[in-house]
């Protein structure tokens, strides 16, 4: 996971210099190749994520309405595994707290054993396979705009032309989509997997912190110097 977890920080951090900001995209490109292929090492690509990073690795583009439809495919995929994960990470937390990994029962309710640990180890690797898989194109769109930047004469081009910038923007808020996306997927599946009392302590709480904010900010507090004009 470490290279992933490099790729990500790397294409999370912005920056107005085109030079920073494309050492930062050439070592997050860096960063997920070299995951996917470890995970092609290890066997860990299955299915049509395989025949995917098969491709990719090809440079064959392929029909791009079955190109469309995968990667929807492995947006669904991705949102259902954030939901698994976070199932899973509330059981691991119970059973830490109920003793279930040491002397509790093996596996299911209120247990912990090394096939449920093993299992959350593959979802995670899977997730962060998804993600890397469909980062890559959008980091190389960028990665090739910013060279333009970079590599040009300085005393003819300008920085960047509007088209360049509104392409990296474009990239880039793409990217943040597909973190608010899976943060709201990953959220989502927390709520949902919340007990009836658990969520009823949880607006309790919600409630009486606005009920805290309401009374040390009254309304209108702040403009009572304030009068209309005669």
């Amino acid at each position: 996971m470490v290279p992933f977890l490099q790729a990500e920080l790397h294409s999370s951090l912005p920056s107005r210099d085109p030079a920073a900001r494309l050492r930062h995209v050439q070592a997050a490109s860096e960063g997920y190749c070299g995951y996917l292929q470890r995970c092609q090492q290890y066997g860990l690509l299955r299915g049509p994520l395989a025949q995917a990073y098969a491709a990719e690795e090809a440079g064959s583009a392929g029909d791009p309405g079955t190109a469309r439809v995968q990667r929807i495919e492995r947006f669904k995929r991705s949102r259902a595994l954030a939901g698994l994960l976070q199932q899973m990470r509330g059981r691991r937390r119970q059973a830490d707290e109920e003793g279930g990994t040491e002397g509790g029962p093996p596996g299911g309710v209120g247990g912990w054993d090394e096939e449920d640990e093993r299992r959350l180890m593959l979802l995670q690797l899977e997730a962060a396979a998804i993600k890397a898989l469909d980062s890559r194109p959008t980091l190389r769109q960028e990665q090739q705009l910013l060279q333009h930047a970079v590599f040009r004469p300085s005393h003819i081009l300008p920085t960047l032309s509007v088209e360049q910038q509104g392409a990296i923007e474009f990239a880039q808020a793409q990217q943040r989509e597909a973190r608010q996306a899976q943060a709201a997927a990953a959220e989502a599946a927390r709520k949902a997997a919340l007990t009836a009392d658990e969520a009823d302590e949880e607006e309790v709480a919600r409630a009486r912190a606005w009920d805290d904010f309401a009374d040390d900010n009254p309304r209108g507090w702040g403009n009572s110097k304030l009068r209309p004009c005669a």
